[in-house]
């Protein structure tokens, strides 16, 4: 699943917490169990920065938990050691 962040009406007006709040009901609505990608529903030619600069910060922090389930044996090891070798920015 991809979207479902409405940019509309968090990417102009409103505060910053209120944008990260949406981000973060986005992906606890629909990214709990993965395969969820945060991101706006359409594309946007009007932004206020620092409600750019909210939601992805908000964005980064949406992590799935660590432990995953062992529901595809090895297809799942193989995730985790791909993710595991993915650099982070320490930014």
């Amino acid at each position: 699943m991809i979207g479902g962040f409405d940019q509309y009406h968090h990417f102009v007006g409103g505060s910053p917490e209120q944008t990260r709040q949406e981000a973060r009901r986005c992906f606890d609505q629909a990214g709990r169990k993965g395969g969820y990608i945060l991101c706006p529903s359409d594309q946007f030619f009007e932004a206020d920065v620092r409600l750019l600069d909210a939601f992805a910060d908000e964005a980064h922090r949406c992590t799935y938990a660590t432990e995953l389930p062992e529901v595809a044996g090895a297809a799942t090891r193989q995730v985790r050691q791909w993710a595991a070798n993915i650099p982070c920015d320490e930014a």
